[in-house]
């Protein structure tokens, strides 16, 4: 039984935790992830544990966290480096750049940001890549005074990305944050217009932690 291995029950733990994070389901995510840490380390399955301890620190990320997640996160970096892995650069660098834009450290944020967008290209990692201009959209959005222009402009090049790879959560999330952006910039019936097609897209996938953040805003916009 494989799930009676060491590298299969982490395995199996990790997956979990992964399917939660996407949701947005944080403390379920959190629990799986802080078990395959726990196997990791207790079985030394030492090829997981910078992966699963990015994809924790990205939970840490959204339960606010950001303490936790930044330290989490750069060990990761660290590890991984050491062990000379290559994964995803998004996993570890672009989740420490979003702990960073959360925590009111954007300048950190956008040079992060920036460096992993470029490795992403460079190593054609086109989904990777949607994700940092996502990120990038983000970044200037939170500006003061917001970056309305470039804003727009990653977002929609991050959302037919999305299209194309078929990255349907990425896609919910660049609607909702467009949706934010028009919403901020006084254009209400193109927030209404974006924010609506977010929420049908959360409540196609019950991604319910952002399907609420969604309704909130439409409730607010109405």
């Amino acid at each position: 039984d494989v799930l009676a291995q060491p590298y299969g029950l982490t395995q199996a733990h990790w997956a979990d935790g992964y399917l939660h994070l996407r949701k947005g389901e944080v403390e379920r995510a959190v629990t799986a992830f802080e078990r395959t840490q726990v196997l990791c380390r207790d079985w030394n399955v030492v090829f997981m544990r910078p992966i699963s301890a990015a994809h924790l620190g990205a939970a840490y990320v959204l339960s606010g966290r950001l303490e936790d997640a930044v330290s989490l996160l750069r060990q990761a970096m660290q590890d991984a480096a050491a062990m000379g892995l290559r994964a995803s650069p998004w996993l570890k660098a672009g989740w420490l750049s979003e702990a960073y834009l959360l925590g009111g450290r954007r300048s950190e944020a956008l040079e992060l940001a920036l460096q992993t967008l470029k490795l992403a290209i460079e190593n054609h990692k086109r989904g990777d890549q949607a994700w940092l201009l996502h990120l990038l959209s983000e970044i200037a959005r939170r500006a003061d005074p917001p970056e309305i222009d470039a804003a727009q402009t990653s977002f929609q090049e991050a959302l037919a990305l999305a299209g194309e790879l078929g990255m349907r959560p990425l896609q919910a999330h660049c609607h909702l944050g467009l949706g934010r952006l028009h919403w901020g910039a006084g254009n209400r019936a193109r927030a209404r217009e974006h924010l609506a097609q977010a929420t049908r897209l959360y409540r196609e996938m019950d991604m319910q932690f952002w399907l609420e953040k969604a309704e909130v805003e439409m409730r607010e916009l109405a």
